[in-house]
């Protein structure tokens, strides 16, 4: 190995093979006089900065600091390259993609820590909805060919869990749509890294529960129970699931943890733990620290909310006087996207009545958008839950076990005792225990009191048990005020070949069970069972409704002039989607108030004694 000493000049860095080497930076003491170039490599060295024409190899990390380039040669083109084959790698310069020097440190939008790496990004931290700031990432090199070589060094694929650096109400939760990133990254395998054995175990224990559900041919026994004898359409939940089975787990995600030594391995990569959320990596002959506990450099996002934030103006306090003095019956959405949504809130809202509200799948910004929007948390008289995909429960729901403890939380008996699984494996029974709120069961098929109306749910057709629900303005009103798809994929073409035998196996579904599953069509079509206001599921399908088929009842409703306007709205659906079928997208926060006092005036409280001047 030859070697080349530099001599720092005020006016130049030095002078390389005769070539002068120039500070891209305003600070030429970080390069020292005397720094080392390498004229021929030994074998096997990777991850070094070349000047082709001249022979000279530099070693990256020594040019580069947080992603910028701290030095440059005036009249040569500095390449990255793996001078072991000759070969770039992928995504580097003169690649399809961008891809950023070995020893790169970037703090993400929502929290932690990525670092390049020979194998690509590793992810230190992760923080509630980090999936999103991976999607951001993949999106913007979406405009170019992804090779699937290309991926690691796009967006990370290897995860270091840190449960001292996120929120304790975070814990294991945000692994849930880490591992989704599978359906998003041409089937990459994401490596998830727990701090120890027994956090791994609870970690592939509780992304197992959430893929998959529970115990299948015990838990559709305990739904059969839920119903009564004069029900209609009761599923086989444990046939339905199984039609959404797909990939295995271990295709998802790969689980290892640090050994007791505070190592682990990932491919050529060794990763030691050498303090509280302190690391070092050794890649190859480079070796790269991070302090993950610096709370300047990767602060958390905390409570994050996408939606625009009312100043106390005429329309929050003509909002609040509707919902809190005038008791108005109304639905508020807090978010109305999708996991996948990397710019918007996942799907959850609020129901009122009476000056009280019941909220549904609280998203990760409930506390703060009831701060934002200056409504009470005594105004909260309860949760109602529909399923254990995180989107629907996430972070939220300790956050407001923390803040209220003495409300009720509605769902089904199933659902109830998943969801306590959930909450255990991934942050603890003594931080979220669903008992410590007052439980009401909801039973499908049999309505319940709710904030002076009543509610009827029943299981949708989903990967794990997940209920929608029917509103109604009185107990033994016939036709709902309000009908809520829940997740489910309630596509009205597909759904009723699950009960023909000549779909390769046992029919999975009744008739009834079908008719059950899309009993939307008639919400929107039929004059007779006409509902105000329909809430339609139109997210990623198989396992939610495909947008296309909401667009084709909606022009088919137009053909038959029926209004649908201001009455059927999309949900839980990403903005880009609604807008490409043309769907009527609900949106968020107080621009998708719905006054339900218009279809029942009747349930306005009559203590009211202020009125909004618009409504007079």
């Amino acid at each position: 190995m030859s070697l080349l000493n530099i001599a720092a000049t005020n006016a130049t860095l030095g002078v390389l093979g005769g070539l002068p080497l120039m500070a891209a930076g305003s600070d030429p003491q970080l390069f020292a006089a005397g720094q080392t170039f390498i004229q021929t490599p030994p074998p096997g060295l990777s991850n070094y900065l070349q000047l082709p024409e001249h022979g000279f190899y530099l070693p990256d990390h020594n040019l580069w600091q947080n992603g910028s380039l701290k030095y440059f040669c005036a009249t040569a083109h500095f390449s990255y390259g793996n001078v072991a084959n000759g070969a770039a790698p992928p995504g580097s310069v003169g690649g399809n993609s961008p891809m950023a020097p070995a020893g790169t440190i970037k703090a993400l939008p929502r929290g932690g820590a990525i670092l390049m790496t020979s194998e690509g990004w590793v992810q230190f931290g992760v923080p509630m909805w980090t999936n999103k700031d991976s999607l951001a990432l993949y999106q913007e090199a979406s405009d170019r060919e992804i090779r699937p070589e290309d991926i690691p060094f796009i967006v990370p694929t290897k995860y270091i869990f840190d449960l001292d650096y996120v929120d304790a109400t975070d814990g294991l939760i945000p692994a849930d749509f880490v591992q989704y990133m599978h359906f998003v990254t041409q089937g990459m395998t994401m490596q998830l890294v727990a701090p120890d054995a027994a956090t791994a175990q609870r970690l592939e224990q509780y992304l197992n529960l959430s893929y998959r559900g529970p115990d299948r041919d015990h838990m559709a026994a305990l739904v059969k129970a839920e119903y009564s004898p004069t029900a209609v359409g009761i599923p086989d939940l444990a046939a339905e699931m199984r039609s959404f089975d797909g990939v295995e787990p271990e295709a998802l995600r790969q689980i290892s943890a640090f050994s007791e030594k505070n190592i682990v391995r990932l491919g050529g990569l060794i990763i030691s733990r050498r303090g509280r959320q302190q690391y070092t990596v050794h890649d190859g002959r480079n070796t790269y620290q991070l302090d993950l506990g610096d709370p300047k450099r990767f602060p958390l996002m905390r409570h994050r909310s996408d939606h625009r934030a009312l100043k106390p103006n005429v329309m929050l306090v003509s909002l609040l006087n509707k919902l809190m003095d005038a008791g108005r019956p109304a639905l508020v959405p807090i978010g109305t996207g999708h996991g996948f949504c990397h710019d918007e809130e996942t799907s959850g809202f609020m129901l009122w009545n009476q000056g009280r509200a019941v909220i549904i799948d609280p998203p990760s910004s409930t506390l703060k958008f009831l701060s934002e929007h200056d409504m009470p948390l005594e105004t909260i008289a309860g949760i109602i839950l529909t399923h254990g995909h995180s989107d629907h429960y996430g972070n939220a729901i300790p956050q407001l076990l923390q803040a209220l403890p003495d409300i009720t939380v509605y769902t089904t008996p199933v659902i109830y005792d998943m969801l306590r699984e959930l909450y255990n494996l991934a942050v603890g029974s003594e931080l979220a225990d669903l008992a410590q709120w007052d439980f009401v069961p909801l039973y499908p098929q049999q309505r319940a009191s709710i904030l002076g109306m009543s509610i009827e749910v029943d299981y949708s057709f989903h990967s794990i048990p997940t209920i929608g629900f029917d509103l109604f303005a009185h107990a033994d009103d016939k036709n709902p005020m309000v009908y809520f798809s829940g997740d489910t994929n309630a596509d009205h073409q597909a759904v009723r070949q699950y009960t023909l035998p000549a779909t390769g196996h046992d029919p999975i579904m009744t008739e009834a069970r079908a008719a059950r599953i899309i009993r939307h069509v008639g919400g929107i079509l039929d004059p007779e069972w006409k509902s105000p206001i329909v809430l339609i599921d139109n997210g990623v399908p198989p396992l939610h409704t495909p947008p296309q088929r909401t667009r084709e009842l909606l022009d088919q409703a137009q053909q038959q002039a029926i209004t649908t306007q201001g009455r059927v709205f999309s949900y839980h659906i990403a903005a880009a989607d609604a807008e490409q079928y043309n769907l009527p997208k609900w949106q968020a926060g107080p621009a998708g108030y719905i006054d339900l006092s218009v279809y029942y005036p009747e349930l306005i409280s009559p203590s009211s004694v202020r009125v909004d001047k618009e409504d007079a």
